[in-house]
């Protein structure tokens, strides 16, 4: 097995090799996939057999033993998750975790953009659904694996992180203060505007584009669920899957066509909702200043940064208008 405090992928592929041989009695040709926490391939054999996926524990195993012990169960009460074929129990080597999956697809919803308007507008109703039924359909059954031992209490930890992330930092707003006194008053005057907690609801934690896996049908499978998941606002994923990256390629036409799509899986947003949703753009407004304010003070984009930060202490929104009115 490779060094996993620095990996290097010949030493993973040979690894990946070996399991592929011993679990199908083939070798594959392996293409790497882009994973930013663990080594992930797909498996392509020669004969005809399916593609599979193989996603393989890098610097933290419970990003894969996440997926280990929640997607069956997930997959049971009818969540778009992958579907685990084989893990490392089913291989005699060293022990480090791994999960095995047929392929959903080749497109993750940030490419089906590009290649694919009509099926991508498919896949944003169905990523609205998505957020929206995610603890209807497995909220309470995923509470008891907060308390398992197998997942090192890394569960728990991680919903601390969600439950932080409704206040500022203490060093933050030090941070702001020292820099720019006026500023850090008015986001807490901001601040205090909003009526939290929020009803805590099952979220996926980083939902974009690049973790939703999209058929040309538009049918979507969520990847890396493990690594964000817990109990906080749904808005939440709501707004990372408006606002956190890439303006979904195409047309301005087509973001309206996305943005309705994206609106009418979600289904109906009450007065509540849309102040959660100008929460969570605050929140992400904000956080960012502690590197930026320390790091790059006189930069074009930290001025930028703090005007639009501004601005939506003003009142005003970046959040598409379909999302603001209920």
């Amino acid at each position: 097995m490779p060094n996993r405090s620095n990996a290097q992928p010949p030493d993973y592929d040979r690894a990946i090799l070996a399991i592929a041989e011993y679990l199908y009695h083939k070798t594959p040709r392996l293409k790497r996939c882009h994973s930013g926490c663990n080594y992930c391939v797909i498996l392509t054999f020669y004969d005809g057999t399916a593609d599979r996926v193989l996603k393989m524990a890098n610097l933290n195993d419970w990003a894969v033993m996440f997926e280990q012990h929640l997607y069956p169960p997930m997959r049971a009460h009818g969540v778009p998750v992958p579907e685990i074929e084989f893990t490392q129990e089913d291989y005699p080597g060293p022990p480090v975790p791994f999960i095995v999956m047929p392929k959903f697809s080749d497109h993750t919803l940030n490419e089906l953009c590009e290649t694919d308007p009509t099926a991508a507008l498919s896949a944003f109703k169905e990523s609205g659904r998505f957020i929206r039924e995610l603890d209807e359909r497995f909220g309470e059954a995923y509470k008891p694996f907060l308390e398992e031992r197998e997942l090192f209490g890394t569960l728990k930890l991680q919903q601390k992180i969600h439950d932080r992330e409704l206040d500022f930092a203490p060093d933050l707003m030090d941070i702001i203060g020292e820099k720019d006194p006026s500023l850090a008053q008015r986001i807490e005057r901001h601040l205090a505007t909003f009526d939290r907690p929020f009803p805590k609801r099952l979220v996926h934690g980083s939902l974009h584009i690049g973790n939703i896996m999209t058929t040309q049908r538009g049918d979507i499978c969520v990847i890396d669920l493990g690594e964000g998941i817990g109990l906080s606002s749904r808005l939440k994923d709501l707004y990372m899957l408006l606002m956190m990256g890439p303006r979904w390629a195409g047309s301005d036409n087509d973001y309206v066509a996305k943005i309705r799509a994206l609106r009418k899986g979600y289904g109906e947003i009450n007065k509540d909702e849309v102040q959660e949703l100008r929460y969570w753009e605050f929140l992400y407004s904000v956080t960012p200043l502690q590197g930026i304010m320390e790091d790059y003070p006189n930069a074009a984009s930290t001025r930028e940064h703090l005007e639009r930060l501004r601005a939506i202490l003003d009142g005003q929104s970046r959040l598409p208008s379909l999302f603001l009115h209920h």
